[in-house]
């Protein structure tokens, strides 16, 4: 995966800066790239979250399971990708949540409207993509923060043939996860679609989980990071939206 952008903000200490989610069958480390992006390393973090302008890191890992420096990420990782818009209520057909199925894989940043409105949502005028960003790990939760202190919790756990995903609600500065927003077992092709307060507005967030392996891992995580650039394009000069956090 190549350099997410110029004038970047670094937060990648192993035990201490946030994250985002993925995990193989044997259990990876990752690190940040000097690009920053997310790299299989021996030893590191479990899980590792990326956008234009963050690459960080969390929760130790040292398992010798990871490989050497590799880019893109190591085939067999799995990855979830996070898109934030602004706030459409009929994206969710008036609810909190919902879980859109047969989506298509790699639906992320621009792409995610379209795919929304061909599930039944009506927009007008189109939202746009305030943030999106890219994790790999699995096995845990970790917290997303908004400078505010509001935001959310990311809970992902593999299932035998989908990823069980637990968005939780951040009420505050110092708080953890709090009232459940979503708890869906969603497949690689289905994107679950949670109301959510970042910064003290309404936005939407919405979720892909995909396993990556072999050369579908170098496409996709190609496609990816384009998308990413292009709909983040006037984020790159500022600090990132949300920090994330190990909760646990």
């Amino acid at each position: 995966m190549r350099g997410m952008g110029w004038k970047v903000w670094l937060w990648a200490a192993v035990l201490t800066a946030g994250v985002s989610v993925g995990v193989r069958s044997e259990a990876a480390c990752f690190s940040c790239g000097p690009d920053l992006s997310c790299i299989d390393v021996p030893a590191g973090g479990r899980f590792c979250v990326q956008a234009p302008s963050l690459c960080s890191v969390v929760m130790a890992c040292n398992e010798g399971h990871g490989g050497p420096l590799h880019d893109p990420i190591d085939p067999g990782t799995e990855s979830t990708s996070l898109t934030i818009l602004d706030d459409a209520p009929l994206a969710t057909l008036g609810a909190p949540m919902r879980v859109l199925r047969h989506a298509g894989r790699g639906v992320f940043g621009k792409s995610v409207w379209r795919s929304l409105r061909s599930g039944g949502a009506m927009f007008a005028p189109e939202p746009a993509v305030i943030s999106s960003l890219l994790s790999y790990g699995d096995g845990g939760e970790v917290a997303f923060r908004a400078r505010s202190g509001d935001g959310f919790t990311l809970e992902r756990r593999r299932a035998a043939r989908s990823v069980r995903l637990i968005v939780r609600e951040l009420a505050g500065a110092g708080a953890t996860g709090g009232r459940v927003l979503a708890d869906s077992e969603i497949g690689d092709e289905d994107l679950l679609v949670v109301r959510v307060r970042i910064d003290g507005a309404p936005r939407l967030l919405v979720l892909q989980a995909q396993a990556l392996a072999g050369f579908d891992a170098q496409r996709q995580t190609l496609e990816w990071n384009q998308a990413m650039r292009a709909s983040d394009a006037m984020r790159m000069a500022g600090p990132p939206l949300l920090m994330p956090e190990a909760v646990r």
